[in-house]
């Protein structure tokens, strides 16, 4: 259940959004209301802008069709967060007239978010068959905490139905640099030793680069910002 007082704060900040009207001109039309940035929203716009468009010349086809719409999706999100937070009465905003770097900052970071999201869907509808299974397995082997065996496979999963077919799925994933092999003390009962494989560190269901190189694959983690930039020419935002 959604706490009442939240739920009467969210109504309230949304009636007042609604409540925002654009000037009006001579003809009676709308104009929109031209929200300026402060020194440092301009800065964390400026990197941002400089990173994606060196980002961008190494895409084509759907990625770089979607690059093309996030790199104005930063702002308008940003604005968007400015004047959410402009409703809800935010201590910390500098001006209701001007977007600041709080504001600038976190629409970034929600681009960024869609930039890694578009990147993972995109892997996803292009990816083989092998690397589905790939990914499936690694997933499932995440969810048990990052380690099985053979048996464990096997039991776990009905497209592995004998123990050979669990073990050349696993030394797949270990050719891919995904994981590998460790042993595996008895058990109180004793026995010989098992082979447990691991997941490597590095090695996590969104990173797509099962074989690295291979069509379909992607790592969607490298999506980063680089160190600060200046750039007091920049032209009017």
């Amino acid at each position: 259940d959604i706490d009442p007082i939240a739920e009467n704060d969210f109504s309230q900040l949304v009636a007042r959004l609604y409540d925002l009207q654009p000037n009006v001109g001579d003809d009676g039309d709308p104009r929109p209301e031209v929200v300026g940035l402060t020194r440092d929203a301009k800065a964390a716009w400026i990197e941002f802008y400089d990173h994606h468009a060196a980002e961008q010349t190494d895409l084509s086809g759907e990625l770089a069709a979607a690059w093309s719409k996030l790199e104005e999706y930063a702002a308008r999100l940003a604005l968007v967060i400015h004047y959410t937070r402009w409703a809800a009465d935010d201590a910390d905003l500098e001006s209701p007239d001007t977007v600041d770097a709080i504001s600038m900052k976190a629409g970034i970071a929600m681009a960024q978010w869609f930039k890694a999201e578009a990147k993972r869907v995109y892997a996803l509808l292009s990816e083989s068959d092998g690397v589905h299974e790939q990914r499936r397995l690694m997933e499932w082997i995440e969810r048990k905490g990052g380690s099985a065996t053979v048996r464990k496979v096997q039991q776990g999963n009905r497209q592995y139905r004998t123990a050979q077919a669990a073990k050349a799925a696993l030394e797949e994933l270990v050719r891919a640099g995904c994981g590998e092999w460790h042993d595996a003390p008895p058990g109180p009962k004793g026995g010989r030793p098992s082979s447990v494989f691991r997941l490597s560190p590095a090695s996590t269901s969104t990173q797509l680069a099962l074989t690295p190189g291979s069509e379909g694959s992607v790592d969607v983690d490298d999506v980063g910002v680089p160190e600060t930039q200046s750039d007091d020419d920049w032209g009017e935002v």
